[in-house]
């Protein structure tokens, strides 16, 4: 078997531990989207660290998961969700939605609107930055 192989199976060895729990905060809902009626899935916020970590993660529908995996898949409209997850107490959806929103930018006005409303802790757009 190869090392990285082993490796990636250790890593989700790991995050099944994180799986109760994460779906328990979430309330078995998208951590975006808020949909619970669809499969969700946990998204680490790069840079990921070595171990897994609950702060640093979102459960997400498989819709938002592979939008955000894949920029070419982005639908703009999709996204108004975000008008409300940048306010959520969760400093990792905040996270996840600055980020987003600013890859909205060149593709829909109202995402600079919500960017020009909001004023959030200077250590959420540093780790915004560290995503890219």
């Amino acid at each position: 078997m190869a090392k990285g192989y082993q490796q990636h199976q250790e890593r989700l060895q790991l995050l099944g531990l994180l799986g109760k729990p994460l779906a328990r905060r979430a309330g078995r809902r998208c951590e975006l989207c808020e949909t619970s009626d669809t499969e969700l899935r946990p998204f680490e916020i790069p840079p990921v660290s070595v171990e897994p970590d609950l702060d640093q993660m979102l459960l997400l529908c498989v819709t938002c998961n592979d939008q955000i995996r894949d920029p070419r898949k982005i639908q703009p409209e999709r996204w108004r969700c975000l008008e409300t997850a940048i306010w959520s107490t969760l400093p990792a959806t905040q996270v996840v939605a600055l980020w987003l929103l600013r890859r909205l930018v060149p593709l829909t006005p109202w995402a600079n609107e919500v960017l020009e409303m909001i004023d959030l802790d200077p250590e959420i757009a540093k780790r915004v930055s560290q995503m890219i």
